[in-house]
């Protein structure tokens, strides 16, 4: 009863906020305060007749490699962030659902709605185009060289989103920072660092005592591989067990691939920002069932800094390849792992395999008895800019992971979770209507 009491306020509550005019009504926890907030459960109905969401998430990467050079941060988070989106008169015709107080609609973007995601990350980047900021669905990254700069960028950014009448959470939003916590890791001048708080919580987890609480675990760290050489390898143990039909043994190598990883991010790790001025180099090696490399920057002090690794498993195919196949597919995969950082400038592409220098250098004649994936592979290859290299496995940059790279495992997808948990009374006139098929 008391419920049902709180829910004929929050609508009523919405409707004075000209936020409704609503759908079935669902109570869920979604704010790190534990407050709760209305949802619409649109599975069966609205849902199944809208087309595919057909704008796409950034990727991390890609906004992470905007700052390069930035000392001064700020982060802007938003009110209440899809009711920020007005709904057109069709539009909210369509959220109309029967209750037992009546009918009621959405008049503004709702949450549940299954391309929600999709038109405001849309809106965020119509409304940031052509300014110093970049974000993530209502988490917004300012960064600038220095702080005279950094005001500038800050009055340019505000002056839009003013302009587009969109509302900040004022508690949420931090300027002037020399460091900053963005989807899940730290962003400095210096690079890109784990979160501790993230990596402590990691730290104080048990040991799994089955698939679930195993699966739990390797979600986790998985987020930071990244940052981490030979991920795939120091996990096999873990990643055996999570195999079809597999019997459940926590035994002593388990425990040191368990421990192996925490220790791993433990150790300070830390990814170095992409700088188009820089010179850069990859590398990539590959082992009877798995591969993975490593791109870096060549700084002015001689030294090699890592951007980002990459490790990855070799399918069931694949393991039948040559060697030199198997060396191939690695700086192949390399490539497109780290196509976004390579494409339009030279780079230097080192391999331990002589074999492939013949293949793949764009400047010699291949030989005639190079197998045609091999050909094709150098085919692929003639549309970028490198130099190709030998180098001994014991002499590359990243010695320690591209001696040791990679062995068996199945990945498992980085997810990235929204939170939205603050309520704010005011909303923007930004219109959108929703998409829908013709089912």
């Amino acid at each position: 009863m008391l419920n049902l009491f709180l829910s004929l306020l929050v609508v009523h509550l919405f409707m004075l906020l000209n936020l409704l005019k609503v759908n079935l009504l669902v109570w869920k926890n979604k704010g790190k305060d534990g407050r709760s907030r209305l949802v619409i459960d649109y599975s069966t109905g609205l849902n199944d007749q809208l087309e595919e969401p057909c704008y796409s998430l950034p990727l991390p990467e890609d906004i992470f490699s905007r700052f390069s050079g930035c000392t001064v941060f700020s982060q802007l988070d938003f009110a209440d962030a899809y009711h920020q989106l007005e709904l057109d008169e069709e539009s909210q015709k369509l959220t109309t659902v029967s209750t037992t107080f009546g009918q009621f609609r959405y008049k503004r973007l709702g949450f549940g709605i299954k391309t929600a995601v999709s038109d405001y990350q849309e809106a965020m980047d119509k409304m940031l185009d052509d300014s110093p900021a970049a974000s993530y669905l209502d988490d917004v990254l300012i960064g600038s060289k220095n702080v005279e700069e950094h005001t500038k960028h800050l009055e340019m950014v505000l002056a839009r989103i003013m302009e587009w009448g969109f509302k900040l959470n004022p508690k949420k939003c931090k300027f002037y920072c020399s460091s900053i916590r963005f989807l899940g890791k730290i962003i400095d001048s210096s690079g890109i660092h784990p979160d501790p708080e993230k990596i402590a919580a990691i730290q104080k987890m048990a040991e799994p005592t089955d698939v679930k609480t195993l699966r739990s675990f390797l979600g986790l760290v998985n987020f930071y591989q990244s940052f981490i050489p030979a991920f795939r390898e120091i996990r096999e143990p873990l990643d055996d067990l999570l195999k079809n039909d597999a019997p459940w043994s926590w035994n002593v190598r388990e425990k040191a691939a368990f421990n192996g990883i925490k220790d791993k991010l433990a150790a300070e790790c830390m990814l170095t920002h992409y700088d188009p001025r820089l010179p850069i180099t990859v590398a990539a090696d590959a082992s009877d069932t798995g591969m993975g490399g490593v791109i870096s920057h060549i700084c002015h002090d001689g030294s090699e800094k890592p951007i980002q690794f990459f490790s990855r498993s070799l399918n069931a195919i694949q393991r039948k390849y040559s060697q030199t196949e198997k060396e191939g597919l690695a700086l192949i995969t390399a490539i497109k792992t780290f196509h976004r950082y390579l494409e339009g400038r030279k780079f230097t592409l080192y391999t331990d395999h002589k074999a492939l220098l013949a293949i793949f250098d764009n400047k010699k004649s291949k030989p005639v008895l190079a197998a045609n994936r091999l050909h094709r592979w150098s085919l692929f290859l003639a549309s970028y800019d490198f130099d190709i290299r030998y180098t001994k496995t014991t002499d590359f940059g990243q010695a320690d992971a591209l001696s040791r790279l990679i062995e068996k495992t199945k990945s498992i997808p980085e997810l990235y979770e929204e939170e939205e948990d603050t309520v704010e009374a005011e909303c923007s006139a930004a219109l959108i209507p929703l998409r829908c098929s013709s089912k």
